[in-house]
């Protein structure tokens, strides 16, 4: 999953949004280097990605784009994870789409002077350019595809996947509310989003 999934898993703590936001950009050797306010959201979302790689649900998603772009297809589903829970918003969330993303950039906001500089610069470039933004619809996925065109090692079209979501969208769908709800719960179990602590 990407960023908004995480941010909405890590929801409403402002230190497991922080940390789990920073988790992208560095490697696992850097975390001992970052303030200890992040680590618990870091710790969250590598268990995130460990839970997600490995659920039965996610791998079956992986499936329908494997034929299009190989290897890359996990990333393909990660992308394609954020615009399904945009688009399966109410079912998975209380606050509407529009007030969980002003309180997320608020909290993170906060938490900027806190993060390492160039992250933190990266940070604000997301709240500016309000980046949630870009999986609320297929024609900004496609930005985001052609973005990870260009950064990928080997040779790929990311766009190749997009007339797969949009053809079976309804069982990706179907795919990706059973493995959000256990993901939720799990989650939940072991870090509490809903105060500043953590298990």
């Amino acid at each position: 999953m990407n960023f908004l999934a995480h941010l909405n898993l890590a929801y409403p703590s402002e230190q497991l949004l922080a940390g789990n936001y920073i988790c992208d950009f560095i490697t696992k050797h850097q975390e001992k280097e970052i303030h200890q306010s992040f680590q618990a959201g870091i710790k969250m979302h590598r268990w995130i990605d460990h839970f997600s790689n490995n659920h039965t649900e996610i791998r079956q998603i992986n499936k329908f784009f494997h034929a299009q772009i190989h290897k890359y297809a996990p990333v393909g589903t990660d992308i394609v994870c954020d615009y399904l829970l945009y688009r399966n918003w109410d079912l998975h969330n209380l606050k509407s789409f529009d007030t969980f993303q002003d309180d997320c950039y608020n909290k993170l906001n906060r938490m900027v002077a806190f993060m390492p500089i160039r992250i933190g610069t990266i940070c604000s470039m997301m709240i500016q350019d309000n980046w949630l933004l870009q999986y609320t619809n297929l024609t900004r996925l496609e930005n985001v595809c052609k973005r990870l065109n260009i950064k990928a090692k080997f040779p790929v079209d990311f766009r190749s996947i997009l007339p797969i979501l949009e053809k079976h969208e309804a069982q990706l769908t179907e795919c990706f509310n059973r493995f959000y709800m256990d993901c939720k719960n799990e989650t939940s179990e072991r870090f509490n989003p809903q105060s500043e602590m953590t298990k």
